[in-house]
This record gives C-alpha cells, sequence and structure tokens, in this order.
C-alpha cells in the first residue's frame, strides 16, 4: 500500500468569532480501490488546518454519501462556484466532524471535487442556508480550499453594562428567551459576571426594530 496524499483545507476565523474547533468524526470516505489514511486537524492563529490524508480520484459513490448527508439539498451546498444552488456530481474523499465556534457546535460535511479547475472543495452542513449557518454565521469560500465562518452581515456586539448603587451587584443569569424581529441575525447572549461591581451583557445580533418584539 503506497501512502496516500497530503490534502490541505482551512477555515479560517471571521469577525465575531473568539473561539472554533473542528474534531473530525472518522469517517473518510474515499473512491473505492484508493487509499486513505486518516484526517488531521491543527489550530493555527486565527485559522483551523486540515488534513485530508486520501488519494484523490473522483467518484459518484462519495458524491452521493455528501449529498445524503446533507437530505440533497442544494441549500446545505458550498463551494467556491455555488452558494446553495447545486450539488457535487463527484468527490474525490468526503468527511464529516463537528465544528464548535462560539460554543454553538455543526456538523459539517467537507469534500474535495473532481474537476479541471482546481478541485474545489465543498462544505455541507443540516444548518446551512444559501451560506448562512444557524441563527447567525455565514461561511465564504475565498478560494478552493479556503473558506472563512465569522457572524453574518449586519451582526454586532450590543452590550449594556449594569452597575449596582452601593458598588456591588449579585448575579444575573440569561433565561435564553431573546425575542428578536423575524429573519434577523443573532449568535446569542453572553453574560459576563467577572467584575465584583457591574454585570456586563452583550446580545451578539442585527439591529432592526419590530412591533412583534416591542
Amino acid at each position: 500500500m503506497s501512502s496516500p496524499d497530503d490534502n490541505y483545507f482551512y477555515i479560517n476565523f471571521g469577525n465575531g468569532v473568539s473561539s472554533m474547533t473542528f474534531t473530525y468524526n472518522n469517517d473518510l470516505q474515499v473512491t473505492s480501490g484508493e487509499d486513505k489514511g486518516s484526517v488531521v486537524v491543527t489550530v493555527e492563529t486565527n485559522q483551523i488546518k486540515i488534513d485530508a490524508q486520501a488519494d484523490r480520484k473522483g467518484s459518484t459513490s462519495v458524491a452521493d454519501w455528501f449529498n445524503n448527508n446533507i437530505a440533497n439539498q442544494a441549500s446545505h451546498a458550498v463551494t467556491i462556484t455555488a452558494i446553495g444552488d447545486d450539488l457535487p456530481e463527484e468527490l474525490n474523499f468526503a468527511f464529516s466532524g463537528t465544528l464548535n465556534i462560539n460554543g454553538d457546535q455543526y456538523t459539517l460535511y467537507i469534500g474535495q471535487g473532481h474537476n479541471l479547475g482546481g478541485n474545489p472543495w465543498w462544505i455541507g452542513c443540516n444548518n446551512l442556508d444559501d451560506g448562512l449557518l444557524g441563527t447567525g454565521y455565514q461561511v465564504v469560500m475565498t478560494s478552493n480550499a479556503t473558506c472563512t465562518i465569522g457572524w453574518a452581515s449586519g451582526v454586532s456586539a450590543n452590550t449594556v453594562s449594569l452597575t449596582g448603587a452601593s458598588g456591588m451587584i449579585t448575579a444575573i443569569s440569561y433565561n435564553n428567551d431573546l425575542h428578536i424581529t423575524d429573519d434577523v441575525p443573532y449568535t446569542g447572549v453572553s453574560v459576563d459576571t467577572s467584575s465584583f461591581t457591574n454585570i456586563i451583557i452583550t446580545v451578539d445580533a442585527d439591529r432592526k426594530a419590530s412591533t412583534d418584539v416591542a
């Protein structure tokens, strides 16, 4: 058996991302008869580097595995030339893993395309809708083998500080009941209680008024 090829894919930290990891799910798919190893993940400065150790030969069977895992929905897939309007017909290899971004978790399916245009990579996820991941993150392919994941357009940090009248403030907890205008991207609410004199509450969301929220 020969050593499989090293194939590198990069996920860059985008705007609003303070922490991001990717955990491989031990399910590397290759075309029948091709050699494979593992998928090695390293986190570098503001970037995740993924080395998929697999020989490159396109097949419909690998593409079918990728497509079936995202319910055969083109809106769940992104590549450099297509966002939500196409699915791969052949892939050289594919695998999945768990993306943890700012504490939110998503199962990603990642594969390398098979064509003469540089073998562009694909990302799929059942929480992906025309490039929007979850409720407030955006997945953007910036090259054939690089993507950036960060806040969707419009999301920003909205912060309020609560200070006790006597200089001391007790604890406060969030009840997971954020009310927001329909179709507005958001990523959540965080509460910083590290200070003894004030509490900082941050809502990461776009700002759009509505009577429903009022």
